[in-house]
């Protein structure tokens, strides 16, 4: 189970920029058999800004404090937390490209991992009804247990653990709206 909460303040300098300052909160829980919590916390300054009619970009990084109700499987430690995005409208056309580096719930036999994602996509509408897009994305994950925890189940041959993995993602869609309220999508993914 996941609680996640985040609390910012905005300030705008002019038409183009604007800055912020953000805290954040988040406290994964998982099953008795694994009997582990994980908590982040986090302060992130962020800078938004217009660079043209048709681009725009973001970033914001902290620090990220994190700890766990077992210190010997996850130590506490400090990392930074960040997101970069680069924006690009125009028409009938859509991109961009995101960075982002953060804690989540993990995955498998990985409760809890820090993750550094890259990622692009590209999208075009044709008239009113029809859309198609392209993503790809990279993703390193690394676990946060630093020792084996829980029983492994019967036949399995592995604790929870740790570990790094990485992964590279891409897909593509295409879209058609049928009314004002109904649409369908047809898409294929990749994922190595």
């Amino acid at each position: 189970s996941q609680i996640a909460g985040q609390a910012g303040l905005n300030h705008r300098l002019d038409p183009r920029d604007t800055i912020s300052v953000n805290a954040s909160y988040s406290t994964f829980s998982y099953g008795s058999n694994i009997g582990l919590t994980i908590q982040t916390r986090g302060i992130n300054g962020a800078f938004q800004r217009v660079l043209s009619r048709t681009m725009s970009m973001s970033a914001s990084a902290g620090p990220m404090w994190i700890s766990s109700s077992n210190s010997i499987q996850v130590p506490s430690r400090v990392t930074v937390a960040a997101n970069l995005a680069l924006t690009y409208s125009r028409e009938f056309t859509t991109a961009g490209l995101t960075y982002s580096r953060g804690v989540n719930g993990g995955s498998g036999v990985q409760p809890g991992a820090l993750s550094d994602n890259l990622g692009a996509m590209i999208g075009r509408t044709y008239g009113r009804d029809w859309m198609t897009s392209l993503s790809v994305n990279y993703t390193r994950t690394s676990g946060l247990l630093k020792s084996p925890v829980g029983t492994p189940p019967v036949g399995a041959g592995f604790l929870y653990s740790g570990g790094s993995s990485e992964t590279v993602y891409g897909g593509a869609q295409v879209s058609r709206r049928l009314s004002d309220s109904l649409s369908a999508y047809a898409s294929y993914n990749l994922q190595h």
